[in-house]
């Protein structure tokens, strides 16, 4: 079974109204959402609404430079057909490693293709 998503700030918002204002219970609110209890338990219980910062490593590439790094593969046939190792050369003078600009570049669709 796959994991339910993450609730947005404004859906978590409307579970603690219904519940703290509304004063509908957890099966209620559950029939009236959709979500599940696991969800309405954690946002009720939830010290805010507010959705708390997922942890993991963070990126070392910002999203301006991802920007800049798509710019400049989609520029011509040459830069498509770079190594990730160039482009780190050639873009950022080797701040990263070709394995960070290729999942940038994953995350943002490309896939080793043959360039036309």
């Amino acid at each position: 079974m796959a994991p339910n998503r993450h609730l947005t700030t404004e859906e978590r918002q409307r579970i603690r109204t219904l519940y703290f204002d509304g004063h509908l219970s957890q099966p209620r609110i559950q029939e009236t959402t959709g979500y599940t209890k696991y969800q309405i338990r954690h946002a009720i219980r939830a010290p805010a609404a507010e959705v708390a910062p997922r942890s993991g490593r963070p990126r070392v590439i910002t999203a301006d430079q991802e920007l800049e790094l798509i710019r400049y593969v989609c520029e011509s046939k040459a830069h498509r057909r770079m190594s990730f190792l160039e482009l780190s050369i050639a873009l950022f003078n080797s701040l990263f490693s070709w394995i960070t600009i290729r999942n940038a570049l994953y995350r943002h669709g490309f896939r080793r293709r043959v360039a036309r």
